[in-house]
């Protein structure tokens, strides 16, 4: 598996990334692409990444490298290659690089309240990610959306476990553009 880094000009791969961007995520869990392609292009902290398999790009790892964590923003696995162990691989990648720079991974997922959210949260948790027991609210993505329940996990081999607080207020400052 190997993670590459895309900006905008990869143009024929930024289409795949934005399509599955699109796709993958509804409205009110990604920000509008004008936003998303200018922190693609522009925003020093924030990667966007194919993830390709034998010459074949089957998904996507947009990541936020913080100076105490890494935040996994967007992860998704094209439709037509799901189930076949690619986002495990991924999340190996990411892992080793985590226990290398010795930070831990965080992510949000939705809180487990059907089958789908509750497979997600087991898939995150045989991949080694542990998940938080505080209710978190991630702020919405554009004015006039609502915030969103969501629950954070993280990944903490090798690293520092950081308190909750500290991950919440960074992610809500940096990531969704809250002053408070």
């Amino acid at each position: 598996m190997i993670l590459k880094e895309i900006t905008t000009a990869d143009k024929e791969d930024y289409l795949f990334a934005e399509q599955l961007f699109i796709e993958a995520f509804p409205a009110n869990e990604r920000r509008d692409l004008p936003q998303q392609r200018f922190n693609v292009d522009h925003q020093s902290r924030f990667t966007c990444n194919l993830l390709i398999e034998e010459n074949k790009t089957v998904g996507i790892l947009n990541v936020w490298d913080f100076s105490t964590f890494i935040y996994v923003e967007h992860f998704a696995i094209a439709p037509s290659e799901r189930g076949k162990g690619y986002g495990r691989r991924a999340l190996e990648q990411l892992k080793e690089r985590s226990e290398k720079e010795k930070k831990p991974i965080v992510l949000e997922v939705e809180r487990p309240t059907d089958s789908i959210s509750t497979r997600r949260i087991r898939f995150y948790e045989q991949a080694g990610f542990t998940l938080d027991d505080h209710d978190y609210i991630q702020p919405p993505y554009r004015k006039g959306d609502m915030p969103f329940p969501m629950r954070i996990m993280s990944y903490a081999r090798n690293a520092k476990v950081l308190p909750y607080e500290s991950i919440e207020t960074t992610l809500h400052k940096e990531v969704y553009g809250q002053l408070t």
